[in-house]
């Protein structure tokens, strides 16, 4: 049975969460009862937010592919400031985070190069739509559909 993976709301969610994570990383919490949760919420948003991108660039047919990398791409970047605030030597938590450090440094450099496929992704996908002035609105449709249907009452 395949899954059906509602991109919007997913995006959303783990945007919300990255919001939360940077506002505990913003707070001088008490580090030893937090940092498990940190990193392990860290971990997981890391790789939800692999596993939609990885699914956006397979399906290249997807409906509103070019949107959901767009919120996939601020998704990243937001991800990205709270990766760097937790590998801020003047922030509160990083003493206890420094053992995760290697990690952290790692899915932020992940996450950059994404950020920069994803810009030349959404650049190609902008370059290979089709101009307005092709495309036929549908006043236009309906007016040749008039004009056909009136040439053959015609006839």
């Amino acid at each position: 049975m395949a899954i059906r993976t509602n991109y919007e709301d997913d995006i959303f969610l783990l945007q919300t969460m990255i919001k939360t994570v940077k506002a505990a990383v913003q707070l001088e919490v008490d580090a030893e009862l937090f940092r498990d949760k940190l990193i392990e919420d860290l971990l997981f948003i890391h790789t939800t937010i692999q596993k939609l991108f990885r699914g956006l660039c397979e399906n290249r047919k997807l409906l509103r592919r070019a949107e959901y990398l767009r919120s996939i791409m601020r998704a990243k970047s937001a991800l990205i400031e709270v990766l760097e605030s937790c590998l801020d030597s003047n922030t509160a938590l990083y003493v206890y985070l420094a053992a995760y450090a290697a990690k952290l440094r790692a899915y932020r450099n992940e996450h950059r190069e994404d950020v920069d496929d994803i810009r030349n992704m959404l650049q190609r996908t902008d370059q290979d739509e089709p101009d307005d002035q092709d495309v036929v609105s549908h006043e236009e449709f309906l007016s040749l559909l008039q004009q056909d249907e009136e040439e053959s009452e015609q006839d």
